[in-house]
Order: C-alpha cells, then sequence, then structure tokens
C-alpha cells in the first residue's frame, strides 16, 4: 500500500534475522515519510556516511532512524516504541543500517502497486 498519510506504518523485518526463528524475528515498524522528510532524511543518511568521527556518524544514523521507525515487536510480546537513545546499545552498527535502508524499501511501492498504478485508469479508458 502507497503511504498516503503519515499516519500510516508498515512492517519489516531485517536480513540478519532471516535465520532466527520467526517466534523470535523482530518485526521493525517505520511510518511512511512526506517526500520532504524523505529527502530530509536522506541528508541524514549521506552525513552518517561520510562522517570521520564515528559518534557523529552514529547520531547522525540514529536520528535518520527515528524520522521513520517506531518501533518493534517479537512475536506475541507486545509493540515497543523506539527509544532512540537505547538503539545503539541494541543493535550493531550493520542492524542499524538495515534498519534504516530495511525502513526505507519497506515504504517503496511492490511490484503489483507498481503494475496497477502503470495500468490506465478505468474512467480513461472509455
Amino acid at each position: 500500500m502507497i503511504g498516503l498519510m503519515t499516519e500510516q506504518t508498515v512492517d519489516f523485518t531485517l536480513s540478519v534475522h532471516a535465520k532466527l526463528e520467526e517466534a523470535t524475528r523482530p518485526v521493525f515498524r517505520a511510518r511512511y515519510m512526506t517526500a520532504r522528510q524523505w529527502m530530509q532524511c536522506d541528508e541524514l543518511v549521506r552525513k552518517a556516511a561520510q562522517q570521520q568521527d564515528n559518534q557523529a556518524g552514529l547520531d547522525a544514523l540514529v536520528q535518520a532512524i527515528g524520522m521513520t521507525v517506531v518501533g518493534w515487536q517479537v512475536a506475541d510480546e507486545a509493540f515497543t516504541a523506539c527509544d532512540m537513545a537505547r538503539l545503539p546499545d541494541l543493535l550493531t552498527f550493520a542492524e542499524l543500517w538495515e534498519v534504516m535502508y530495511g525502513a526505507l524499501e519497506a515504504q517503496m511501492p511492490g511490484a503489483d502497486e507498481r503494475k496497477k498504478s502503470a495500468s490506465p485508469s478505468p474512467s480513461s479508458t472509455g
């Protein structure tokens, strides 16, 4: 579903967690971003990647993640809202980057949605 309202969310998992049993695999939840928010997030991601100072890069990455990721859930446990200050203590650098890119990818239209948007509307065919 293409997010038309930024209150809509989408769930995604990380490939680094693919080997975990489904009952223990975390599912992350991202809020759809507007185009302007996407550009701001992209700027933070670029800043994080280009930083020579690891702490400054980490701060920029966590700030970018905070623009979209709202929390996670494991199996039947309750949804947990993200505490961005704790995120670097819970995840590795690789996982943080995958959360960021996973959240962005999850917001992109899937193949079915792209096909539907390329089809002419019923009102234009007649």
